[in-house]
């Protein structure tokens, strides 16, 4: 099957190989499709493994990361590339509070 990722718009084969490995190893349903391509399916888990970080960091020292505007920055920055991957949830709140957070002197 051939498709065209949604980041990028190369068009890109999901080839019978991949498809059975999906279907009978990682057992998917059989009606789900591809939409990222393989450089574009590996960055966005990059940038899923960053924003796990930043999460973990925010987690450990949130008051002194507060104004770290920086690191804010980063994270907000880092929040908003991985919607440009096509992920359909938006972190709305977070976004707000970082804004929030950066906004303040």
């Amino acid at each position: 099957m051939t498709y065209f990722c949604r980041r990028c718009q190369t068009k890109t084969l999901f080839s019978a190989a991949d498809q059975k490995y999906t279907y009978e190893v990682k057992k998917a349903p059989i009606d789900q499709q591809r939409s990222l391509c393989q450089p574009c399916w590996s960055e966005s888990h990059q940038i899923a493994r960053a924003l796990k970080g930043l999460e973990a960091q925010w987690a450990q020292n949130k008051p002194s990361l507060r104004t770290d505007k920086e690191f804010l920055t980063r994270w907000l920055q880092t929040i908003e590339l991985r919607e440009r991957y096509g992920f359909r949830r938006h972190d709305v709140a977070r976004k707000n509070m970082l804004r929030n957070l950066l906004s303040q002197p």
